[in-house]
């Protein structure tokens, strides 16, 4: 595979880039609470994992984003093995 081709399969990040604004903000919560939680005990960020997932969900659902952008979203933000691409 020559570098090209790497970057190709790499660069993703054009299926977060036009995401619904509650998806964003969704997302950045999601990041917030996630690095909140080492080292101490953060209840909320089982919230923000929860409200993360209804928030994707939603948007597929509502055809806002496709079903590819959604299970690369679960995969990327909420470790779920998913077969995305």
């Amino acid at each position: 595979m020559n570098e090209t081709e790497k970057e190709e399969i790499e660069d993703y990040s054009y299926i977060e880039s036009e995401l619904p604004e509650y998806l964003k903000e969704s997302i950045k919560a999601f990041r917030i609470g996630y690095y909140k939680q080492f080292g101490k005990e953060y209840y909320p960020f089982d919230l923000d994992y929860e409200q993360l997932s209804a928030d994707i969900n939603t948007a597929e659902a509502d055809d806002i984003i496709t079903h590819k952008q959604a299970n690369f979203l679960r995969s990327k933000y909420l470790q779920r093995e998913m077969e995305w691409n």
